[in-house]
């Protein structure tokens, strides 16, 4: 049986290349795994309406350009031959429907990468990466850059 494995796409650079890294020593032909992306949708009242961006239609338009991006990304990331699946979907919490996602996908292991922050940066900021260390229903791997 493969392990399912879904890797959290950040649209940062230093992110993915630390992703990069990680996926270059890892052998993926015993996997199933999904390159996860979610687009961050924002609220806000104006003139007694209330307001998203991006709403649906922008987010139509913008799938295609993020799904090539990733797909070209991510297949730098795997060897030739290895199948993968990219995702890219829209919610108002990225870090609560990822966790809905390793559900439904029934997923063995999720990959993120954090800035590796500490001390008092560490401590006051909130990451995606402290919301999948609290509500994962997988094991999680994190992964640090290297300074």
């Amino acid at each position: 049986m493969k392990k399912k494995i879904v890797v959290a796409m950040p649209i940062e650079t230093d992110f993915i290349r630390t992703i990069e890294k990680w996926a270059a020593h890892e052998d993926f032909s015993q996997a199933e795994i999904i390159f996860m992306h979610y687009v961050r949708q924002e609220y806000s009242g104006y003139e007694m309406t209330v307001v998203s961006y991006p709403d649906e239609k922008v987010f139509a338009e913008m799938k295609p350009v993020l799904m090539n991006h990733f797909q070209a990304i991510c297949s730098g990331m795997v060897k030739p031959g290895i199948p993968f699946k990219v995702e890219v979907l829209l919610s108002p919490s990225p870090a609560d429907s990822m966790i809905k996602s390793l559900i439904a996908h029934k997923a063995d292991l999720v990959v993120v990468a954090t800035r590796g922050k500490s001390g008092i940066a560490g401590f006051f900021g909130s990451s995606f990466a402290d919301h999948m260390s609290k509500f994962s229903p997988c094991d999680l791997l994190v992964l640090r850059p290297r300074h």
